[in-house]
């Protein structure tokens, strides 16, 4: 069987880079906690204060950390909000600036990062690295998703992210997602003389990607994500907004989140977005996310609960609800008239029709 090419690359990436890395002896490793700056900070990374540019406002945002309840009283300059799922990240090349809270931690290729749910990062999947780095950099990306793993690589340059497009997978695997759970539960206690532990489990969980990787028991997301630069004056917030609910639907934005991405007030933003788009920004992004759910029930044999679940919709109820109305049929119909005729250009045409004659009525 001939191995697709994000197969080949990922393998030789888990051979020669992260596997390597995260042996005991060579391990660079960094823990973010709350109420702390980092733990465990090695040689060769740099840990600084950020100079915060917001200006005060009422509290916006959860309240599961001190830092993130005073992050988020500085709206709407900085962008960040409490990190919802757990994150671990391993420089590949050049040398990464993470913020985290009030604080920027500059990191070499090798250095491994477990960032714990709770602490405040910049809105979007993407949107991590600091605009004060002057050195391009790949930074790659693991997190929970339910009962699966994402992957994915992210290059980034000042402002600029985007996706690798070969590396943007899902691997669905329990016993993975365990192994995961197992490394956030050791990084995130207080005991002493851990590292031993920290450094085997994670060697567990790579080599458990490694195999799933090698046996291409994974999904590949063909999808180009790009976060955007901070709101300036010559950009169009409504633009930015589209662009933004474009490439980060997945997440969970609300119009408090997305009116503190652009920099406007929600009320100025439901209005604006109203009228130059021509529909709500609930309906736009519910577009979206219904748009891809049809690619994914045409092109995977995922099942409609774990489509539900990666598009970021509530239920798998009100996926249906939606599906039915948005394509006139429900997602099974849909997905057996696609297998049916999918190398039809007349029906995708006829799809796409529907939904352009549905927004110019």
């Amino acid at each position: 069987m001939k191995r697709s090419s994000s197969a080949i690359q990922l393998k030789q990436l888990f051979e020669e880079k992260l596997l390597p890395w995260s042996q005991a002896g060579a391990l660079r490793w960094i823990t973010a906690r709350e109420h702390q700056k980092a733990l465990h900070v090695p040689q060769n990374v740099e840990v600084r204060r950020r100079v915060m540019r917001g200006r005060s406002v009422a509290h916006r945002g959860p309240r599961q950390h001190r830092n993130a309840s005073f992050i988020s009283r500085l709206w709407p300059e900085d962008h960040l909000s409490s990190l919802k799922v757990p994150k671990l990240c391993c420089v590949i090349s050049g040398r990464a600036v993470i913020e985290l809270g009030e604080y920027e931690v500059e990191m070499p290729a090798g250095t491994f990062l477990f960032i714990p749910a709770g602490i405040p990062q910049p809105h979007g999947t993407q949107g991590h690295l600091s605009p004060s780095s002057s050195e391009d950099c790949d930074v790659c990306w693991v997190s929970p998703h339910g009962e699966q793993l994402r992957f994915w690589i992210c290059r980034s340059s000042k402002t600029k992210h985007f996706t690798l497009l070969w590396s943007d997978i899902y691997l669905h695997n329990r016993q993975l997602v365990q192994y995961f759970e197992l490394l956030r539960n050791e990084v995130t206690s207080s005991q002493k003389e851990s590292a031993p532990i920290t450094s085997h489990l994670l060697a567990l969980v790579l080599l458990e990607m490694q195999r799933e990787v090698e046996t291409e028991k994974f999904l590949l997301i063909n999808n180009f994500n790009t976060s955007l630069p901070h709101a300036g004056p010559s950009q169009d917030p409504v633009a930015m907004a589209m662009q933004y609910m474009d490439t980060n639907f997945a997440e969970h934005i609300t119009i408090e989140s997305l009116a503190r991405q652009v920099g406007l007030s929600r009320a100025v933003l439901a209005r604006r977005f109203r009228e130059q788009a021509g529909r709500t920004v609930v309906g736009y992004l519910t577009e979206k996310r219904l748009e891809y759910a049809a690619n994914m029930l045409r092109h995977t044999e995922w099942t409609v609960t774990y489509i539900v679940r990666y598009v970021g919709l509530r239920s798998t109820a009100h996926f249906h609800t939606l599906f039915q109305k948005h394509f006139h049929c429900s997602p099974g119909e849909y997905r057996r008239r696609a297998l049916l005729n999918k190398d039809d250009p007349e029906y995708l045409a006829t799809i796409q029709s529907r939904r352009v004659v549905r927004h110019k009525g």
